[in-house]
């Protein structure tokens, strides 16, 4: 998360963490353009206005630089031509100081279940999430040699992303390391 106001950046780490997740903060634009470790990262969290800088200058070179993780923009700032930029440079969320806790845990919450998926896709070759033909989710994960599998019916594929991202936990192999 970047945002040069020390109590914006507090709040939304207690926040983050109260929902079980390691945020990696920076005050600076500077400081975040020496960050380069982004294997891990669900989703960045960027201030549009940085003393130092632009949070939507800070996408561009991720997107320059070949990460392609999530975005989420939080400002103060609500002329319309910031927000065409911001949702121009292809954030998932841009969202308006002050903002709700909903606001910033759901679209927090997809990228997590997306990269959650995109992981049990790698780790475990028979893990088939599918859309059944009464419009249900179904989601089948083999993770073992033996009987070993875990199964879920759902009305949505956003239930369905959801008990993959709280079960995944529990799988052996790599799941255990996407926590």
């Amino acid at each position: 998360m970047v945002d040069d106001d020390p109590g914006v950046r507090a709040g939304v780490e207690r926040f983050l963490r109260a929902h079980a997740y390691e945020p990696i903060l920076f005050s600076s634009a500077e400081a975040f353009r020496n960050h380069t470790d982004f294997d891990t990262a669900v989703c960045v969290i960027l201030d549009i206005d940085l003393g130092d800088g632009s949070g939507i200058e800070l996408r561009h070179g991720l997107t320059a630089a070949g990460v392609s993780v999530p975005v989420i923009y939080i400002t103060g700032n609500v002329k319309p031509a910031v927000r065409e930029a911001a949702l121009g440079s292809g954030c998932i969320a841009f969202l308006t100081k002050p903002f709700s806790a909903r606001e910033l845990i759901e679209p927090l919450n997809s990228a997590a279940a997306a990269s959650h998926i995109a992981s049990m896709k790698e780790t475990f070759p028979h893990f088939e999430p599918q859309m059944t033909k009464s419009g249900r989710w179904f989601v089948s994960v083999k993770t073992g040699n033996g009987p070993d599998s875990h199964v879920g019916d759902f009305g949505s594929e956003a239930e369905a992303t959801r008990w993959i991202s709280t079960k995944s936990k529990y799988w052996p192999g790599k799941a255990d390391e996407t926590k």
